[in-house]
């Protein structure tokens, strides 16, 4: 990669601005950027925060997150230490981006959706640096199991009570507890290694 490039590149991450799709193309024919797709993260923030940190640090910095949050655009250029928090937000204002704008955060991604709204931010840090988001993880564990448990006993209610039901009607029963039981498991989970992690570090 030239020197012109490499600068170009960036000046991108630095102010945020997009290339345009042609350019995005090419980057990609050149092996300059490559695209990785992360599907259910926001049931494990902990585990993408981790994968993101681990991308930076082998050179793929990450350029932008696609409209829907699966796709992440690296743009491969140099080894980095950045941290990044996925966060959870039922209302999130102006204020609170100024918040984390102010505190040295760049913006990186906000969902669309109002029922579930999640922000992903980035910092570049120093060695040693603290920044785990205990609280934040409590809240979206908690704000989860508030929102999947009823479905969850909803079905086993209908299992266990009503009989007469098909047997395909009873699987797809199964698999709604399943999934939704396996959603609130996943996020304590996350919770407690984030609390597990904040205990072994602090003196």
């Amino acid at each position: 990669m030239s020197d012109k490039s490499q600068t170009k590149l960036q000046n991108l991450k630095m102010t945020g601005e997009r290339l345009s799709r042609e350019k995005e193309k090419q980057l990609k024919q050149s092996g300059q950027m490559v695209v990785k797709r992360k599907f259910g993260w926001m049931y494990a923030p902990d585990n993408l925060e981790k994968w993101l940190e681990k991308m930076e640090e082998l050179g793929f910095n990450l350029y932008r997150i696609g409209n829907g949050g699966t796709a992440f655009y690296f743009i491969q250029y140099s080894p980095r230490k950045v941290r990044y928090c996925a966060d959870f937000q039922s209302l999130s204002n102006e204020s609170y981006f100024d918040f984390h704008r102010e505190a040295g955060w760049n913006h990186i991604y906000s969902s669309y959706s109002s029922f579930q709204k999640w922000t992903i931010w980035s910092r570049e840090f120093a060695d040693g640096e603290k920044s785990y988001q205990l609280k934040h993880a409590r809240r979206v564990a908690i704000i989860y199991t508030m929102m999947f448990l009823p479905l969850v006993a909803l079905y086993i209610f209908m299992g266990v009570f009503l009989n007469n039901l098909p047997k395909m009607n009873i699987a797809i029963n199964l698999l709604c507890i399943f999934v939704f039981g396996s959603y609130i498991v996943r996020l304590w989970l996350y919770y407690i290694r984030l609390r597990k992690q904040n205990d072994f570090r602090s003196p």
